[in-house]
């Protein structure tokens, strides 16, 4: 390789934020996977710490960023994060009209992929300020 751009490269994971190399979730990707293995109640219950995990890290985001309750962006981001999780469970409860236990695994998954992107999301914009 060229010296040249080895050292670029290094460079660049030097100064490449950590938040910038975390994958964002996918759809029966990465840790779905873990689950996957198991029986359906399994899958539900091992999704499930997936979901807690997630939703401990969008929650101590929002807390980060909603401090100041006198700002107004904070005032708007109150309102948009009430909607959000009206809207992620409206969303995700789609999944559970299907019959059989596919139904409450791609509620579980919806809910797990969800939260995880706000919560990177959130997590972002906290690194801003």
């Amino acid at each position: 390789m060229n010296i040249y751009i080895a050292t670029i490269l290094a460079l660049f994971t030097l100064v490449t934020p950590a938040y910038a190399q975390e994958i964002v979730p996918n759809w029966y990707g990465g840790e779905y996977k873990k689950c996957n293995e198991q029986y359906d109640r399994e899958i539900l219950e091992c999704n499930q710490k997936f979901i807690n995990k997630w939703d401990a890290r969008l929650n101590k985001a929002y807390k980060k960023l909603t401090t100041n309750k006198d700002n107004p962006r904070t005032k708007n981001l109150i309102k948009t994060q009430k909607l959000w999780i009206k809207y992620r469970d409206a969303n995700c409860h789609y999944y559970t009209d299907q019959e059989g236990t596919i139904g409450r695994i791609e509620y579980s998954e919806c809910m797990r992929i969800m939260t995880a992107r706000r919560a990177l999301e959130l997590e972002q914009e906290g690194r801003k300020y």
